[in-house]
């Protein structure tokens, strides 16, 4: 392993220098560069950390988490996310859940043999504040009883939850067994 780390090293300042010479924006030449050695590293996966996201690739397609603030996921908002070519805008609509999934087509990776640029898939992940002040506590609070008051219109998955154990226990069907 400390051998592959040696030459991933070397892989990173070859391509780097190789690319802020030949090409500056020939970024995919880095991800390129890495994939073997971290393959040897890691046992066939592939993770690629870039601007501060986690890359997967699984062919010529790229998977990422994408943090999104409560706020966003729960009104509207746009996120940037780092691509191979650049950063894009990646449109949150109002209500997106944690989990949901956006692709954004032909923002993977070009295979070396030629063929269609794979896509790039986003996963979200909606955050939960930390350090918050007791004013921002207690806004908080205050929602959270507001939503509670009508607590399946505003909890899709809780509501779903809750309805599967009942109709576990009570004997009755599932959606899917009817």
């Amino acid at each position: 392993a400390v051998d592959t780390a040696r030459e991933v090293g070397k892989a990173l300042e070859t391509v780097g220098s190789m690319r802020t010479v030949a090409n500056p924006s020939a970024s995919s030449d880095l991800f390129v560069a890495l994939q073997q050695a971290m393959r040897e590293a890691r046992g066939g996966a592939f993770f690629l950390y870039f601007a501060g996201f986690v890359f997967e690739r699984e062919g010529e397609h790229l998977s990422c988490e994408v943090p999104v603030s409560f706020a966003t996921a729960a009104l509207v908002g746009a996120v940037a996310v780092p691509t191979l070519g650049g950063d894009v805008q990646l449109k949150i609509p109002p209500e997106t859940q944690s989990g949901r999934v956006f692709r954004l087509r032909d923002k993977g990776v070009k295979p070396v043999r030629g063929g269609a640029r794979g896509d790039l898939f986003c996963r979200v992940v909606v955050e939960t504040p930390v350090h918050l002040t007791e004013e921002q506590r207690e806004l908080i609070r205050r929602l959270d009883e507001s939503l509670t008051r009508q607590a399946g219109k505003h909890a899709p998955r809780e509501k779903s939850f809750l309805e599967g154990v009942k109709r576990f226990f009570s004997g009755e069907p599932g959606p899917t067994q009817r």
